[in-house]
């Protein structure tokens, strides 16, 4: 319940923040839109390395980048995935990437590090939650047009290395260039 009060919550900051979007110029008769946020959600398969589990993992997220250049964009962002793999675990991870983008028209290629954290529990037992911390690369081509309004939305096929959970997964998003 209280993952769907925090993204609720989300999305109505996101809505807010899109409204107060500004657009910035780069001459008198274009206009660029630098900045883009955004949500999705995911869902991968995936290999809990040192547990000797696997299992399909669900998550969100929420994205922000900045256009370097026409081509390139840095990216940043928080994204929570849940696992499910087995009845006794609790898994829960924590990602924080910060990536590359290159854009081909409506086609693009994203890579780039993150860290992540891991929270797991053995239900059985009945522990507190352990955590660990790791860092990965991700890389990923994707489509995202955009509509005149500036909102677009995204499919982001990706392969996620990291010390916990090395993925193939996709991503689902939608968002505002402004």
């Amino acid at each position: 319940m209280k993952i769907k009060k925090c993204t609720l919550l989300l999305f109505l900051c996101l809505f807010g923040v899109n409204i107060w979007g500004q657009v910035e110029a780069d001459d008198k008769t274009t206009t660029v839109k630098r900045n883009t946020i955004g949500l999705h959600v995911s869902r991968s398969n995936g290999n809990f390395v040192g547990y000797g589990l696997s299992g399909i993992a669900l998550g969100f997220g929420i994205d922000y980048s900045r256009k370097l250049s026409k081509q390139w964009s840095v990216c940043t962002g928080f994204n929570r995935f849940v696992a499910n793999v087995k009845e006794d675990y609790d898994f829960i991870f924590v990602t924080m990437p910060v990536q590359l983008k290159r854009h081909f028209n409506i086609f693009f290629i994203n890579f780039g590090p993150h860290l992540e954290a891991v929270q797991f529990r053995y239900k059985e037992l009945d522990e507190k939650y352990l955590m660990k911390w790791g860092g990965g690369f991700k890389f990923g081509i994707g489509l995202e047009p955009e509509f005149k309004n500036g909102i677009f939305l995204s499919l982001n096929p990706y392969i996620s290395l990291g010390n916990s959970n090395p993925q193939i997964g996709v991503s689902l998003g939608m968002g505002y260039k402004f």
